[in-house]
């Protein structure tokens, strides 16, 4: 049952061009199948001049770390917490996660891991997991810090045994 869905979400990594993940990572797109059940998060276009290449690795960090301030900014009712790969992380793998907590169609909280890959001009968000709760949401209220999520088993390896060198 899952393993269609896993390398159905392999190719589309790979169409993609995402970056190699090893093997204990959470998948990109592995909530792929259910992230019909979320509204739409907001994210800035990716607004550096140029290509990445051109700065340096310590300007890059500074931009990234800005635009997941600003994504969280834009996003800010849901924003559990962003978090940038670390200076010194080769251009083509530079990515933030982004975990929110947020309130499914069916009105129940969950917590939400997506991906934004920065390497190209348009920013690609994957949505990598969807654990929901059994709190219902109370309009103007936000989740509580109790709040237990339920997280699905992963699907699988990120990466098929044949890409890693």
């Amino acid at each position: 049952m899952n393993i269609g869905r896993l390398e159905t979400i392999r190719r589309l990594n790979v169409r993609q061009d995402l970056p190699p993940q090893a093997s204990e990572d959470t998948i990109f797109n592995g909530a792929l199948f259910d992230v019909a059940t979320l509204g739409d998060i907001t994210v800035p276009r990716f607004h550096f001049a140029g290509l990445l290449s051109a700065y340096t690795e310590e300007e890059i960090a500074i931009r990234i770390t800005e635009y997941g301030r600003e994504t969280a900014r834009r996003n800010r009712d849901a924003v559990y917490s962003v978090g940038c790969l670390p200076q010194g992380t080769p251009v083509c793998k530079l990515y933030i996660t982004l975990l929110t907590r947020e309130v499914n169609r069916s009105g129940y909280w969950c917590l939400v891991q997506r991906t934004i890959f920065m390497r190209k001009e348009n920013p690609f968000v994957s949505t990598d997991f969807i654990a929901p709760s059994t709190v219902v949401a109370l309009k103007g209220v936000k989740a509580p810090d109790s709040t237990f999520y339920r997280r699905p088993v992963d699907l699988g390896p990120p990466e098929p045994v044949a890409r890693h060198k």
